[in-house]
């Protein structure tokens, strides 16, 4: 192997398997690797995607990968979404034993999200989780928050000019011994949708279309899919999607979009 071809692949000592420098250990046998060429400093932009990384071996993980989290995260929300589209008044009040149960699982999909963005390496810096400046991410989470509330307005607008909505509200409540722990629960399933469908997603998308637009667009897509919701919420969800996919590509953090995605999920909670 020559040194330009030792950029983009690191063979496993172990079992002979290429993988990308990224990686600390063998996404086959897990056995440890050689050191990989250094790192850039955290500071300094992430690297371009190159189509020369993306081996055969390395687009097998990425399509095992995807038919895990699609099947365990994506595929139950939109089959439980459209199976309640059947249903005049699908059940969306939460008691506490169903808020424990869906933050544990909210919990155990981001430990396999962490753990497949870990087999990278550099999973913060991927994931856009790297040390915040806490004003900074309080004041864009802040304005991204009134940007999806003013979002949502419009579209309940617009929709209710075409004509009523037939479908049921979109807002889950919580019965009463469930709502101090609403607020926890709401939190995790921010960071699971965030890290999903704005970080994950759309690092991998990116790194298989070479296209970020359109993969801002893929998971704008599914983002909006997979709740199933009226046509005023389904044509936010899509514009919150794209709008928050555009801002973790164009600034590499995480923070203030669970943030906002928590303050608007609170807002229909508590206030409206």
């Amino acid at each position: 192997m020559t040194e330009e071809d030792r950029e983009f692949a690191l063979l496993c000592p172990h079992c002979g398997q290429q993988n990308p420098p990224e990686f600390p250990v063998c996404w086959s046998c897990h056995g440890d690797l050689p050191a990989a060429p250094a790192r850039p400093e955290s500071s300094a932009p992430l690297p371009p995607l190159r189509s020369e990384a993306l081996g055969g071996e390395r687009r097998k993980r990425i399509l095992l990968e995807f038919s895990i989290v699609l099947s365990l995260l994506w595929l139950p929300g939109l089959a439980a979404g459209i199976w309640d589209l059947g249903d005049p008044a699908p059940a969306r009040i939460q008691s506490l034993a169903d808020v424990l149960w869906n933050s544990a699982e909210g919990v155990s999909l981001l430990a396999l999200l962490f753990y497949l963005a870990w087999l990278d390496g550099d999973w913060r810096r991927r994931f856009g989780l790297e040390r915040p400046r806490i004003v900074r991410e309080i004041l864009w989470g802040l304005t991204v928050w009134v940007v999806m509330t003013l979002v949502s307005a419009l579209m309940i607008l617009i929709t209710n000019r075409l004509g009523p909505e037939s479908q049921p509200d979109s807002r889950l409540d919580f019965t009463p011994a469930a709502l101090w722990i609403a607020p926890l629960y709401l939190l995790i399933w921010a960071w699971v949708e965030e890290v999903y469908f704005r970080a994950y997603l759309w690092n991998r998308l990116t790194e298989l279309t070479r296209r970020p637009m359109l993969s801002i667009a893929i998971s704008a897509v599914l983002f909006s899919a997979v709740h199933v919701y009226p046509l005023h919420a389904s044509l936010s969800l899509f514009f919150w999607g794209a709008l928050l996919g555009w801002i973790f590509a164009w600034r590499r953090s995480l923070w203030s979009l669970v943030l906002a995605h928590w303050l608007f999920n609170l807002a229909i909670t508590y206030v409206y």
